[in-house]
């Protein structure tokens, strides 16, 4: 299964590592960012995480459901 970030979600996604990218993480695999898709009947849902604050934000574009 292949998920992918349509334009609107890429974008934010771009804004979120921007906003964080003064969050030092130290790892020698990376893994500051995580993403998860959750496949739903109507679209796919995307989260995106810094994973050294914690914080989430949904960049789900609904805009194509």
């Amino acid at each position: 299964m292949n998920f992918k970030l349509n334009e609107a979600e890429q974008k934010a996604y771009e804004e979120f590592i921007s906003q964080h990218k003064d969050c030092k993480f130290s790892s020698t695999i990376g893994g500051k960012i995580s993403i998860t898709f959750t496949p739903t009947g109507l679209g796919d849902i995307v989260i995106v995480k810094c994973n050294k604050c914690g914080e989430e934000k949904d960049i789900t574009d609904t805009s194509n459901w």
